[in-house]
């Protein structure tokens, strides 16, 4: 019941916005609140980058949200660290799509936000996820580094899901045992299932450096 009443809401915020269901996904992705998207949400977004029409609703949202300032920098933020996910998992017009709006992410570099009440200088998360952003996006062999790392997380995680092993995983299986006098070899350990409701600290993007109270 709770869940038809969420679905409820969101189609509800959808009709009110004008907005269609992927731009909705993104918008309480890079959300105020001090947590971040699941795993299953940044790869929903991810995977949609694949579709054109797709990719230019998410766009859409992202270049909004880089403009903007203050107490809303978790909304940057939070924008930035999609961009990162997709670059990784998305698709190379994603990439490519960055590549030519680096002017947009140079921007960010330059974020001022500090708490009124506790002088705490958030913009900094801004800023450092700015320039590590830039940075790999300027690297082709790093971007293509991350994603086949990307890639093998994956593909582990699905096979971890069905109790499966990856390739990779009875590849390792396969050289450890060639090299071992034990006539039986054990499986190697399952990587941990990130579970969807991880907190802002534990996404899978990663935290901001200082997260507010």
């Amino acid at each position: 019941m709770l869940n038809f009443g969420k679905e409820l809401l969101k189609k509800g915020k959808q009709v009110l916005m004008n907005a269609s269901e992927i731009e909705t996904k993104v918008q309480d992705a890079t959300g105020n609140e001090a947590w971040g998207a699941s795993g299953t949400t940044l790869l929903e977004i991810a995977t949609a980058t694949e579709n054109e029409e797709e990719r230019s609703l998410i766009q859409g949202v992202l270049f909004q949200r880089l403009r903007e300032s203050g107490p809303n920098w978790r909304q940057c933020y939070k924008a930035l660290n999609i961009i990162d996910y997709c670059i990784k998992n998305g698709s190379e017009s994603f990439i490519s799509e960055w590549k030519s709006n680096m002017s947009r992410l140079e921007a960010c570099k330059q974020f001022e936000y500090c708490e009124p009440d506790t002088g705490k200088d958030q913009g900094i998360n801004v800023r450092e996820k700015a320039k590590a952003l830039i940075e790999l996006i300027q690297s082709s062999e790093r971007v293509k580094e991350e994603r086949e790392k990307a890639r093998r997380a994956r593909e582990r995680f699905h096979n971890d899901s069905k109790g499966g092993l990856s390739s990779e995983d009875v590849r390792n299986n396969a050289a450890a045992g060639s090299s071992s006098k034990s006539s039986s070899s054990s499986l190697p350990d399952s990587a941990a299932k990130r579970n969807d409701d991880d907190d802002w600290g534990d996404s899978p993007v990663g935290g901001p450096r200082k997260t507010a109270p």
